[in-house]
């Protein structure tokens, strides 16, 4: 078998807390920008796991002809792609592209989609999602935590928003970690609980319940990037498209996503510590070609350390990990079940279960929805205009 061709995508690195800023809580500039930290956690990730993949590729210094690299337009999330390459290439200067977040349908669900903002009975403090954290952490803690972080009036108190609180919390208590500050021992004492309910916030914010009508009609957040992805590790040289590295920075919600489009994560994992995404975390998938058969993929994960180191220095921990596989006659399988991995179109097939039933796809919204949004009436939009409608009109 030989490597032919390779996709990684890399979340942010460590960054600094949000704050509270009249009565609010803000993740905006000044705020949540990339630590020292975080930078030596993604140049950790560019050396020790991304670098091997362009020696064995032959990539030996950083080439826009080889390599391509694509961000959210976040600071820190260019900033951590520019720190992986870096890491890959120390005397290279790292060009990184991004598309504007309220465009990018592949890596800013969140933003791009009108679907995300048209339907909010599953954002949040869903009951669901309040109903799962608080099975791992009590509403007593959790208002604790809400007092600790002195987060806004609200924000804790009220269990209706058990979801909301659960995410600040564990994500501050993350980043704290990472920035070295000495917490109290009862917080240490929630790590186990913390990355619980961050892989619940994770999960039902971002993973594909297909027994959600919502989710089979707006297909999983994560399809247009694994389609991509595909698309990425298959097109012909000869269409123009030369690049064998191919490079994606972006959010902890974009790889929940990408690893729920691609059945890494599913839903009986949504509980799963493995799913709470650590800062820097990857994903590679590997393009091998065969002399007695079809290419076929295989995708392994990456992790730095992820506690306050004082030399700036992260071992980086490499794992194989499946993804889901359907042939032709419908057999289902992963990436690990043999050592040679699945043939690329049997990942397509499963990546294909997760696409939308409805054409409106990321656009797709209710009549109650669009009741609750103002987007009936006078003003509904015309036919084939949906998207725009949405994003010009709708709060």
């Amino acid at each position: 078998a030989a490597l032919e061709r390779v996709f990684l995508i890399q979340r942010h690195g460590a960054r600094t807390p949000m704050a509270v800023v009249d009565g609010a809580l803000d993740c905006d500039l000044p705020y949540c920008t990339l630590s020292d930290q975080g930078k030596a956690q993604c140049t950790a990730i560019g050396q020790q796991f991304a670098k091997p993949y362009a020696d064995q590729l032959g990539i030996t210094e950083y080439d826009v002809t080889e390599m391509h690299s694509i961000s959210t337009s976040v600071p820190r999330v260019i900033e951590s792609a520019e720190a992986a390459l870096t890491g890959m290439f120390p005397t290279g200067l790292p060009y990184v592209d991004f598309v504007p977040n309220t465009q990018d349908l592949q890596m800013s669900h969140w933003t791009s989609w009108p679907a995300w903002s048209m339907s909010d009975g599953w954002h949040r403090n869903t009951s669901q999602l309040n109903a799962a954290v608080l099975q791992h952490m009590n509403a007593s803690t959790l208002r604790r935590l809400g007092e600790h972080y002195n987060f806004p009036e609200g924000t804790c108190t009220d269990m209706a928003n058990a979801g909301s609180c659960a995410s600040v919390s564990s994500d501050t208590y993350f980043c704290q970690l990472m920035q070295g500050v000495a917490l109290p021992t009862w917080i240490t004492d929630l790590h186990e609980q913390m990355l619980q309910v961050r892989a619940v916030t994770l999960s039902y914010i971002n993973g594909y319940y297909p027994d959600d009508p919502q989710r089979r009609a707006t297909g999983s957040y994560g399809y247009p990037l694994a389609s991509a992805m595909i698309a990425a590790l298959t097109v012909e040289p000869a269409s123009g498209f030369r690049y064998r590295f191919i490079h994606r920075a972006a959010h902890d919600w974009t790889l929940l996503a990408l690893y729920s489009a691609v059945g890494y994560w599913t839903p009986a994992a949504t509980a799963d510590t493995t799913f709470a995404v650590a800062f820097a975390e990857s994903l590679a998938v590997e393009r091998h070609s065969h002399d007695d058969g079809p290419d076929t993929l295989k995708a392994y994960r990456a992790r730095p350390g992820q506690v306050h180191s004082a030399d700036y220095s992260f071992a980086v921990d490499r794992v194989e990990v499946p993804l889901k596989c359907i042939s032709s006659t419908g057999v289902q399988s992963t990436t690990m079940d043999t050592a040679a991995g699945c043939p690329i179109s049997d990942v397509a097939r499963f990546i294909e279960t997760t696409a939308p039933t409805s054409p409106e796809a990321e656009c797709y919204a209710t009549e109650d929805q669009l009741r609750a949004h103002n987007c009936l009436g006078d003003d509904a939009p015309e036919a084939g205009s949906i998207c725009a409608f949405y994003r010009e009109n709708c709060p």
